[in-house]
């Protein structure tokens, strides 16, 4: 959060620079403004003999308002109205800007031709590019190039038709090339809410490799190296499953079911223990 405050600080800092900038401008024209309009009016009425009275002294109001109007409308009311519309944008960007720099997902914002316009702190840690490296880069630089003709024609084909295969449609699953040129597994969003108008398009890039460690970990069955029991920890905390059985195991977490027999070294062990033969007579070889 340091990033959106410092951000948002910097904003303010602006604002009351303009405003006093502007009213700098806006003070003095107007009061020149006032004071030709009420002497153009004082010259008019003496040129034509007209002084005092209720009758004089509307007109004298009515026609220094007609003077003064639109030139207030000119200094003052359109350059507040400007400067009102500017430092709302300028504020909400910073506030976007904060809260983007601050995210821990990587986000990049390209524009119609392809080139990046903004990527956060996030975004260039995943990547290894320092800060500004990656403005005005090519995105296709951070498409693997077996990928890059498919996202090339899938851009192409969004901007002339509207057909959108990736675009708007949730997240989807592929690699990210780094400034290294390793593979990053990522989890990719891409939205074009401006696109059409502004031209802009953000990507939410989500770093795969923590979440594929823990599902390998995850698959690891426990297994008891003397009994041979499995731990279940299906529902529970990972090391606070109950141990079973194989045969158990198997029965409730796949379609398998298992049957019993005799493998040759337990046959044969088993017959030992029991004071019997290697092998049961009649059969047509010799267990070993």
């Amino acid at each position: 959060m340091p990033s959106a405050l410092t951000s948002e600080s910097q904003a303010r800092d602006s604002e009351r620079q303009a405003v006093r900038a502007l009213w700098r401008r806006i003070v003095p024209a107007t009061l020149a403004g006032l004071f030709l309009a009420e002497l153009f009016v004082m010259v008019l009425f003496d040129v034509l003999d007209w002084h005092g009275g209720v009758v004089v002294g509307l007109m004298d109001a009515a026609l220094l308002a007609l003077l003064v109007l639109p030139g207030l409308y000119l200094v003052v009311l359109r350059p507040v109205t400007r400067l009102a519309a500017q430092l709302a944008a300028a504020t909400a960007d910073a506030r976007f800007r904060g809260v983007v720099e601050a995210a821990s997902d990587a986000i990049l914002i390209g524009d119609r031709s392809g080139r990046i316009r903004f990527a956060n702190p996030a975004a260039l840690a995943l990547l290894g590019f320092s800060a500004g490296e990656l403005d005005g880069a090519e995105i296709a630089l951070l498409v693997p190039e077996a990928l890059r003709a498919r996202h090339v024609e899938g851009m192409r084909r969004y901007l002339e038709t509207g057909e959108a295969r990736v675009v708007g449609h949730g997240p989807v699953q592929m690699e990210a090339r780094a400034k290294d040129g390793q593979r990053i597994p990522v989890e990719l969003t891409l939205s074009a809410p401006t696109l059409r108008k502004e031209g802009l398009l953000v990507a939410v890039v989500r770093d795969l490799r923590q979440r594929q460690r823990l599902a390998l970990y995850e698959a690891i069955l426990p297994t008891c190296c003397v009994c041979g029991r499995i731990r279940d920890d299906t529902g529970v905390e990972r090391g606070h499953g109950h141990w079973d059985k194989l045969e158990s195991y198997v029965q409730r977490h796949s379609p398998a079911r298992l049957s019993h027999t005799w493998c040759p070294e337990c046959m044969v062990e088993y017959r030992r223990n029991q004071g019997l033969p290697p092998r049961p007579e009649g059969t047509a070889a010799e267990i070993k």
